[in-house]
């Protein structure tokens, strides 16, 4: 009977657990927004619903700006979409925004999030969507940054491309030419015969234009 009443108690006022104290942690690199390589089909289709701590090579906290999508090890960066709470805020419900082409919001999940004084800890939910979506840390942020202008900054295209591609962009002109050439080759008679003093008289025809008798103005 006992056992009967305390399990109905713990179904309807269940135990509040101290996220500061009793949390797992996340700290895998590839989870790092600054991770850009493949693969990205990682997923938290798996996570246990639980509270969460980011640290070591993942970060020590989630972004709190939208990631960009393929970050992560994942299709889908997880990222906070809102402020991180102060001490005397407590537990506060907060969403996360999971990225997409053109959409840093393209999926959502509720979550709650505590301030433990030096560190954050957050209660995460396993995801329920056939893609790959992830929660990320917020390590190498800014090394990404630096790395994606450095790239941008340096971009070279080998020689045999742009040898390459200079003769597709000649070939392109030339042949734009020659129908602009046979364009006017077709009209210009009748353009000529409007105008005077003529030496050829083009000479119309129901099928083209047939250049024909030389004629003198007088």
């Amino acid at each position: 009977m006992f056992q009967i009443l305390w399990s109905i108690t713990n179904v309807l006022f269940p135990l509040q657990v101290d996220g500061c104290t009793n949390y797992s942690v996340l700290d895998e690199a590839d989870r790092a927004q600054g991770n850009v390589l493949q693969s990205h089909w990682r997923s938290d289709n798996e996570l246990v619903t639980g509270w969460y701590r980011f640290q070591g090579a993942a970060g020590d906290r989630m972004p709190d700006k939208c990631v960009l999508r393929f970050r992560c090890g994942t299709t889908h960066p997880g990222w906070l979409n809102g402020t991180h709470p102060t001490i005397a805020d407590g537990v506060v419900t907060r969403t996360v925004c999971f990225s997409g082409m053109a959409d840093c919001c393209l999926r959502r999940n509720i979550i709650k999030v505590k301030n433990c004084s030096s560190y954050y800890v957050y209660e995460l939910q396993r995801s329920t969507w056939r893609d790959p979506v992830r929660y990320c840390g917020n390590a190498g942020a800014g090394k990404l940054i630096q790395d994606e202008l450095h790239n941008k900054r340096n971009l070279r295209v080998p020689n045999s491309y742009m040898i390459f591609f200079s003769y597709l962009i000649t070939e392109k002109n030339k042949f734009k030419k020659n129908k602009q050439m046979e364009k006017n080759n077709h009209l210009g008679c009748k353009r000529q015969a409007c105008r005077q003093p003529l030496t050829k008289r083009c000479v119309g025809t129901a099928k083209g234009v047939i250049v024909s008798e030389k004629t003198t103005v007088g």
